[in-house]
This record gives structure tokens, C-alpha cells and sequence, in this order.
């Protein structure tokens, strides 16, 4: 059944109500966050309280090892998949070469142009659970880890970075790094079959990374369950306090992105703003707690929530 076929649903459930409603509960929720956490910085308590763990086992060579082989095996995916579903060499091939080149995400047009049940599982299958759990894994247990080890030590023979709080290099760099990542050009439209093709293969490459990293740093350097950054005891609080940073984070970072489309061109991406502040959130959650499923489930809740807009979007 196409989306953009669904039956219009009651005044109370129709995509104008949710898209004045939603905001409005959320803005007041992150309020009630926030008031928390100035509460707790007024009686001189901490956000979160440090929990210390032990060193990361893996070294500066495991990170490159993982880099090559996601360059190769995103290389060979790509090459492979181009030619056996016939598509050209070149990505981007444009349905309308006279078209002006847009800001749109792929996911949203994808959406747009094809609104199908299977083209929405694909996205919640990519964008929802793939994607973050591999870009987490990645970017704040694999970098972000061995980063705070090597902040360690550089603090104690560089004194500038002692004028720094600790953790904030790691956390910043990672951030920026996730950030420029996520940069991307305006470009015109390109065919569904190329929309399709890409998210299906970054789900495939994002899954074989993480299977190869995860692979690798248990067997070459010995990483334990914790070390990947679970502890089966705390899972359940984990996953509140990741919904709790989900109420608090979004709606800034939502307002942050309104305001760069506001005051910058409308043929610049400006996906790397907000996403930074994002990243500063999940980064902070992983250097506090050293467990990485709070940031997987806000990562997770962002992504759905932008999957929930692009959706409703459909309904206009």
C-alpha cells in the first residue's frame, strides 16, 4: 500500500494535528529535562556522574585496520552491486538533468518518490537501527575510546591541554569528525533505482564494518563485553537515560537546524550543524557512562524522529 494512498485518518490523528502537537509536547518535555539539569548544576551535583573503566584494549593499528577494510569493502560493495542491478559507473544520474540541484535528504525523497511499505522498511532498516548502532560503534566506542586514552597521556606532557576539562578533545574531535561525515552537496535529482542502491548498500557496508571491527577486537585485542561498551545490568537504565537525553537534545538541535536554513543560502546542506551538537550529546553520554547504548537509543529516537517528519511530510 503507497503512504501517500493511505485513507485521511480522524482531525485528532491527522498529520496537521501531529505536526503542531508533537513539537509542542516535546518542547515542553525537554523544558522539564532541562530544569532537571540546571537544578543539578545549581546544588553543584554533576549532569551525569563519571563512571570510569578500564583502558580500551585496542591500538592505533586496529582503528586503521578498520579503515582499510571499510574503504575496500565499500569499494568492492559498490562496484559489485553497480554491476549486477545495471547501474552506471557514476552515481547521481538526475531524472530531470535540467532540474536545479536540492537540499532534500535521499531518505526524504526516497519516500517521496516511491512511497511504498517495503521503501519504508528499508529506511527504518538504514536510517533506524543500522546506522546508528554502527555509526556509535564506530565513532564513540572504537575512536572516541581510544582517543580518551591518548588524551590521558598527552595531558600529562602538554600542560595547555590540562587547561581543557577531560574528555573534552575526544568528545569535540569525535563530534566534528561525525559531523563532516554527514557533509553533503546539493545535487539534482537522482533516479529512485540510485536512491535505492545507495541505502541499501550503506546498511551493507555499515553492517560489515562493524561485523569486522567487532571480530577484530575480541579476538586480536581481547575486547570483552564491557569493553564494547554493554553491561547487561544497566541495559534497562541505559535505555532511559538515552530517552532521557532524547527529549533534551532534540529540540535544540531541531531549532539549531531551522535557524542555519534561516540565515545561510537555500542551496547549502546544513546537515553538519545540528548533527554537531548531536554528536557533543552522544559523545557526552558515552565519555560519562563508558556504556554506548544510551547513545545508540538517542542516535536511534533522532533518526526516527526525522523518519517521522519526512513521513509526515507526505500527508501535505
Amino acid at each position: 500500500m503507497l503512504i501517500s494512498d493511505m485513507n485521511k485518518p480522524d482531525h485528532d490523528n491527522s498529520p496537521d494535528f501531529w505536526i503542531v502537537t508533537a513539537p509542542a509536547v516535546g518542547a515542553c518535555a525537554c523544558v522539564v529535562v532541562w530544569m532537571a539539569i540546571v537544578s543539578r548544576m545549581w546544588r553543584g551535583l554533576p549532569i551525569l556522574a563519571y563512571q570510569p573503566r578500564r583502558r580500551v584494549p585496542w591500538r592505533f593499528v586496529d582503528l586503521v585496520a578498520v579503515l582499510v577494510f571499510s574503504v575496500l569493502v565499500g569499494g568492492a560493495v559498490a562496484k559489485v552491486g553497480r554491476t549486477h542491478f545495471g547501474l552506471p559507473e557514476a552515481p547521481g544520474v538526475a531524472v530531470d538533468t535540467a532540474a536545479e540541484p536540492d537540499t532534500v535528504h535521499p531518505i526524504g525523497r526516497l519516500l517521496l518518490e516511491e512511497p511504498s511499505v517495503a521503501t519504508l522498511a528499508l529506511c527504518l532498516l538504514t536510517a533506524v537501527v543500522v546506522a546508528p548502532i554502527a555509526e556509535e560503534f564506530l565513532f564513540r566506542l572504537l575512536l572516541q575510546g581510544w582517543l580518551e586514552i591518548l588524551e590521558r597521556r598527552l595531558r600529562r606532557r602538554l600542560p595547555v591541554l590540562r587547561k581543557l576539562l577531560p574528555g573534552f578533545v575526544p568528545v569535540a574531535f569525535v563530534a566534528v569528525l561525525f559531523a563532516a561525515v554527514h557533509f553533503r552537496l546539493a545535487e539534482p535529482h537522482p533516479s529512485t533505482d540510485e536512491l535505492l542502491f545507495r541505502l541499501g548498500v550503506t546498511a551493507v557496508i555499515s553492517l560489515s564494518v562493524m561485523g569486522f571491527g567487532v571480530v577484530l577486537l575480541r579476538f586480536r585485542a581481547g575486547a570483552t563485553l564491557r569493553d564494547f561498551g554493554i553491561v547487561a545490568g544497566r541495559l534497562p537504565s541505559d535505555v532511559i537515560l538515552g530517552l532521557i537525553a532524547y527529549v533534551a537534545v532534540t529540540p535544540p538541535v531541531y531549532f539549531v537546524m531551522v535557524l542555519a536554513r534561516g540565515l545561510l543560502p537555500r542551496d547549502i546542506v546544513v546537515d553538519p550543524i545540528p548533527l554537531l551538537f548531536l554528536a557533543v550529546a552522544l559523545g557526552y553520554l558515552y565519555y560519562k557512562t563508558h556504556r554506548i547504548v544510551s547513545a545508540i537509543v538517542l542516535h536511534m529516537a533522532f533518526n526516527a524522529t526525522a523518519l517521522a517528519i519526512a513521513l509526515l511530510s507526505l500527508g501535505q
